[in-house]
């Protein structure tokens, strides 16, 4: 059997929604990880899928929104998060391999992780104040990446980069991106 260019181009936007549209939010977010530039675009990728539009409150009750890939938020299903913190922590990563291995030691890096872990709230302008190396604490995510990775950060809201506790679940205690 020959499978013709337009076939493959069909059965690809079939699978990701833009054929037929899923009946429901859970259904699309088991399938399909949805990533975007911004929140708005976040918010118009899941309604091109659906057959009813949601809001981003409704979304954001059963996802996690986080940059664990790059610098781009990545909407994904919050049963699967604990297994992929698992495999990017299983992976060499440009993180360790840039600033662990270079300039920074990993004893400049625990310092940083505690203090973000100890306050109720920070940014990346408070994180500053401190006195910790911090040529790796940039406004595009830099630490913010790799706690990302490692499970303790998510759900980049807006522009912001704000952070405070949340819990999503018993063995999940995570920061959260809050506005200003």
């Amino acid at each position: 059997m020959i499978i013709s260019k337009e076939d493959v181009m069909y059965i690809r936007l079939y699978k990701q929604g833009l054929i037929k549209k899923f009946s429901s939010f859970n259904e699309l977010i088991n399938r399909l990880e949805i990533q975007a530039q911004s929140e708005k675009d976040m918010l118009f990728n899941v309604n091109a899928r659906l057959c009813f539009p949601v809001t981003f409150n409704e979304i954001y009750l059963k996802s996690i929104r986080n940059w664990y890939v790059r610098n781009t938020l990545f909407l994904v299903n919050k049963s699967k998060y604990s297994q992929i913190v698992y495999v990017n922590n299983v992976i060499d990563n440009w993180f360790n391999k840039k600033y662990l291995k270079d300039d920074l030691s990993l004893n400049d890096f625990n310092d940083i992780k505690k203090i973000c872990l100890r306050h109720e709230q920070i940014s990346v302008d408070k994180l500053l104040s401190f006195e910790v190396n911090n040529s790796f604490i940039k406004n595009w995510g830099g630490i913010f990446i790799e706690l990302t990775k490692q499970g303790l950060v998510y759900s980049k809201q807006r522009s912001s980069i704000v952070f405070n506790y949340r819990k999503i679940n018993k063995n999940l205690s995570m920061l959260k991106v809050m506005e200003d």
